[in-house]
């Protein structure tokens, strides 16, 4: 939620967020919105991409497991777009920490999403 002052008095505007959140085995997509008192989930996706099968088989991301994720992000985003996200971030779980590779990953998914990318620690 976004806090606008003006004159000393406060508002507030409503805004549309998407999250997609690149894991071991799935990417997933939540938008929400503000309710009136909580807020409200507009959309939910998910993919099955299976990084952690190669990370097991490869010893990381292979270049066609890269395309496939980051194809995959950028459809979401461009959805959550479509469905009037304004604020758009994309996270990595495990195999952004744990891939030889990861940053491969995170700037991939970052160009395919046109939206900030970050890697959560485990704590996170």
């Amino acid at each position: 939620m976004l806090r606008v002052t003006s004159g000393g008095l406060g508002r507030i505007v409503r805004m549309r967020v998407g999250v997609v959140d690149v894991g071991s085995n799935t990417v997933r997509l939540l938008v929400a919105g503000r309710g009136d008192s909580a807020p409200v989930r507009v959309c939910t996706e998910k993919a099955y991409v299976g990084l952690a099968a190669e990370l097991m088989r490869r010893g990381e991301i292979g270049a066609e497991k890269l395309a496939e994720t980051a194809r995959v992000v950028g459809e979401y985003a461009a959805l959550a777009r479509r469905l009037g996200a304004q604020h758009i971030e994309i996270v990595l779980t495990a195999p952004g920490r744990q891939a030889p590779n990861g940053d491969e990953l995170l700037h991939a998914v970052a160009r395919a999403a046109r939206a900030p990318a970050r890697i959560l620690t485990g704590r996170e």
